[in-house]
């Protein structure tokens, strides 16, 4: 069932690439500009960021035998908060702007809610919930996936060049088992996008006669998803058609996982039959 959950996610994506290009394209150009805006906003207007622009242009730029001046001591902490705060804002922007996206897909599959045109509607209360279950999965994936690899990094640290190996093995040999646990906890995004509110130990209950199959769709997905980045990398030895390959597997890799999230919502919540 596995496969076939898999095949159907590709072919739903395959068979509705237009449908996908207007809940996609349009959230995507106005993130970019909206993240440029932003960032130009805080280099043009924060005084420490300014300060050390202009002694870097001062200096001479990238010429090495002209290094850009240090950092002093109380410029440091202002600009590393500044830092954190840029990179806290551009992940909440970031994560606003796939909710926008994710919810037009998750409806148009589940719900045969059509775009119209292309700019998707946007749902301020579906969004943030999907945005706030994207937090809360952030913060439960980091903790599941650093205990392993603390773990990991104690055993190995007195191993040896052995050691980094091992770490190696364990993080490929755990992918399979992180992917059974996302798919099975991130139902509460699509959930979240037709309005119904899923915790996410409703979540984990209602996936468990599924847990099996999850965790093989998962292993296939995996194998997809290398075997497309494979490609792209081949397609990138052609220097115009890398390019565009490039570009178009990103996207399609980014809607390609919302199906298959999608697939795994309709099958475990909705009793749906994948064909």
């Amino acid at each position: 069932m596995a496969f076939t959950m898999m095949s159907h996610a590709v072919r739903m994506l395959w068979a509705n690439l237009g449908n996908a290009a207007r809940v996609s394209v349009v959230p995507l150009l106005l993130m970019y500009v909206f993240i440029f805006v932003v960032l130009t906003f805080y280099v043009l207007t924060d005084p420490t960021i300014v300060a050390f622009l202009e002694g870097f242009a001062e200096a001479g730029g990238l010429d090495p035998s002209n290094p850009p001046p240090e950092i002093t001591a109380p410029e440091l902490p202002g600009l590393t908060v500044m830092m954190v705060f840029i990179g806290f804002l551009f992940m909440f922007i970031v994560m606003a702007f796939m909710a926008w996206i994710a919810i037009g897909w998750h409806r148009f599959i589940l719900l045969e809610e059509y775009p119209e045109g292309w700019l998707p509607t946007f749902r301020w209360d579906d969004i943030v919930e999907y945005v706030w279950k994207l937090i809360l999965l952030s913060f439960v994936y980091a903790f599941i996936a650093l205990v392993p690899l603390v773990t990991f990094a104690i055993i190995g640290a007195g191993m040896g060049g052995a050691g980094v190996g091992l770490s190696a093995i364990s993080v490929v040999l755990l992918m399979p088992v992180f992917m059974w646990l996302s798919f099975r906890l991130s139902i509460v995004l699509p959930s979240a996008a037709v309005s119904r509110r899923m915790a996410l130990g409703e979540a984990w209950r209602v996936t468990e006669p599924y847990s099996g199959t999850i965790f093989w769709f998962g292993v296939v997905y995996l194998g997809v998803i290398i075997v497309i980045q494979l490609a792209l990398g081949l397609l990138g030895i052609i220097p115009v058609v890398g390019a565009i390959a490039s570009l178009f597997g990103s996207w399609f890799t980014t809607i390609l996982g919302f199906s298959a999230l999608t697939t795994v919502y309709g099958v475990a919540v909705e009793g749906r039959e994948p064909t």
